[in-house]
């Protein structure tokens, strides 16, 4: 047994297990050093001064660019993605590349506006198994010499606008946009068309300042403000336009904020004044009586339509004294009961108070009573104000006499003297209850003049309103018992309201009511039917019942007119109403 544990022993802690588990770690710093070198080789790329980018030579994808790389040609860091400016493609990429070995000098696609000259020095390397592009780019000043003085003059130029938050452009005098600064491209980015360089612009006048709302690229509402300046050579000679934006969103919310801000003060100011002056003269101005008691009920300011009113002669004799000294003992209590909830329960009071004047007439006053507390004593008092509102009284019970004369009037049509649809309303509802009550039996006729517009077109409203007068005074005279209503309902049409009225008397009215009118002998040359003016009739009788309304008869009466306009008119059509036609049947009689 214990040979076998010692062969286990063995096993366990063998030359075999070490040799693996050397291998396993080794394995492990191969990788690390394999994938460090690579960090360390993109780390390098990122840090190194010149311009590079790696991109994947079958695609033609951008695997990653350093910050120099960046700013100068365009490329895009989206996540852990970079993209080529949205004019240059992968294929045309790969293309400028396999140029590059016979010509280094390639121009790069960054804007529609902004084409840059630079040179290309590529180099083959694996990155992460990748075969791949190393490409260093050098921008090229000029026309491809080396640096001089005067291309590095343009370039630390072109630096120092980069540098500025301003957009800059510049412009010749044909319209072409010739450069752009950094913060102009980032601005109007995917949006050339819409950036200021895109405006024309007239130098005729010199410098000029521009102003317009447009977005950020972040989608937020911006204000430009645009300094436009011609560039002038040493001869004085105009070769092209300056452009110079900012964004003055915060000023003009700065001014808008000052300006109200200074609108209010102002505002504030003028009411503050005018308050003061308010107060200053209200006292003396006003001509409601007025009146500020202290705690103790003693006058500390009042005017002189207050004096007058308690029969004093002068507003300074009441100052320092208490109204229990002014008043009679009869009037004393009823004002003292006042003041005291005002003063000790700080309630508001107002009621119309009655005073007696020295020649014995009445004056009624609206009266004001409410606490007021001074901030600068800390003191309590009462404020009185009181209005003389007797016209108000006498004037109400003129109003009410009025009122009952106009109520009156308005139960009559202005033109014809006849009553008009409102009494003729009222009425039917009356009569309905009263003839529900009795079963008793009446009549409603509606009447309507046969081309009656005919008539006011032709021969004028004046004698449009003469015919109606006419045929309104020939109906009174035909219904001539006093329980008997005639209506002008609207225009040209006029309701009868005959109570205790049933068929066949109903037909005996409409035949006197045609003749009547006939008799009138009114010309109307323009009528369809007739030489002179004529009516047409509706008719309905009834025995009100509790399932039937008033609405209902005027409904059989309207149809009856219809039937009599459907006719031919200057006729009279009856709609005779029993129990069965609740259900809808109607019957009506031949023309009379």
């Amino acid at each position: 047994m214990e040979k076998k544990m010692e062969w286990f022993s063995i096993a366990e802690h063998g030359v075999g297990v070490d040799v693996l588990f050397i291998l396993f770690f080794c394995l492990i710093a191969v990788i690390f050093t394999y994938y460090r070198s690579h960090l360390r080789f993109l780390c390098l790329i990122r840090e190194t001064p010149t311009a590079v980018f790696i991109m994947d030579r079958k695609s033609g994808l951008i695997i990653d660019a350093n910050r120099m790389a960046i700013q100068l040609l365009g490329i895009r860091r989206v996540g852990k993605r970079c993209l080529l400016p949205p004019l240059l493609s992968e294929r045309s990429l790969l293309a400028m590349i396999e140029d590059s070995e016979n010509q280094s000098c390639q121009l790069w696609p960054i804007t529609e506006f902004n084409q840059r000259k630079v040179n290309l020095i590529c180099n083959a390397t694996t990155v992460y198994k990748h075969n791949v592009w190393v490409v260093y780019v050098y921008p090229v000043h000029g026309e491809e010499h080396s640096e001089s003085t005067n291309g590095l003059e343009l370039r630390m130029a072109q630096s120092a606008l980069d540098s500025l938050s301003e957009l800059v452009f510049f412009k010749s005098l044909e319209g072409k946009v010739l450069g752009t600064n950094k913060a102009y491209e980032r601005f109007w980015y995917n949006r050339e068309t819409e950036g200021c360089a895109s405006v024309n612009l007239n130098i005729a006048s010199g410098c000029s300042t521009h102003k317009r709302w447009t977005t950020t690229v972040d989608g937020d509402g911006c204000l430009l403000e645009t300094h436009i300046s011609p560039l002038m050579s040493n001869d004085g000679i105009a070769i092209g336009i300056l452009g110079i934006s900012h964004d003055v969103t915060d000023w003009f919310t700065m001014q808008q904020s000052v300006d109200t801000e200074m609108d209010k003060r102002q505002k504030a100011e003028v009411e503050l004044a005018q308050r003061e002056m308010l107060l200053q003269s209200i006292l003396s101005a006003s001509p409601d009586p007025i009146a500020i008691l202290n705690e103790n009920r003693v006058h500390e300011a009042c005017n002189q339509p207050y004096a007058d009113s308690l029969g004093v002669a002068t507003a300074d004799a009441l100052i320092g004294q208490c109204l229990d000294d002014i008043l009679p003992e009869n009037i004393v209590g009823r004002f003292k009961q006042s003041d005291l909830e005002v003063l000790e329960k700080g309630q508001t009071l107002r009621f119309i108070d009655v005073v007696t004047q020295k020649n014995g007439e009445l004056t009624w006053y609206d009266v004001l009573k409410t606490p007021y507390h001074d901030p600068l004593s800390t003191t309590n008092g009462c404020l009185l104000i009181a209005r003389d509102v007797s016209e108000r009284f006498l004037a109400e019970k003129k109003l009410a006499k009025a009122n009952a004369e106009l109520e009156k009037l308005s139960f009559f049509d202005g033109l014809t003297k006849v009553a008009n649809r409102r009494r003729f309303d009222h009425q039917l509802q009356a009569l309905w209850a009263l003839h529900l009550r009795q079963q008793t039996p009446f009549t409603i006729m509606i009447c309507d003049i046969d081309f009656f517009k005919a008539f006011n077109d032709h021969y004028g409203h004046q004698m449009g309103d003469e015919a109606l007068i006419k045929v309104a005074d020939a109906f009174s005279k035909v219904a001539q018992r006093g329980a008997d209503l005639i209506a002008r309902y609207g225009g040209e049409e006029f309701m009868f309201l005959l109570p205790e009225t049933e068929m066949p008397g109903c037909m005996i009215m409409a035949e006197k009511i045609h003749q009547a009118i006939f008799d009138l002998n009114i010309s109307h040359a323009y009528s369809e039917v007739s030489d002179r003016l004529t009516i047409s009739l509706g008719v309905t009788s009834i025995v009100p019942q509790r399932d039937t309304t008033p609405e209902l008869v005027l409904g059989l009466a309207d149809k009856a007119l219809y039937a009599a306009k459907n006719a031919g008119r200057n006729q009279t059509q009856v709609t005779v109403y029993n129990p069965l036609e609740i259900k809808g049947s109607d019957h009506e009689q031949s023309p009379s």
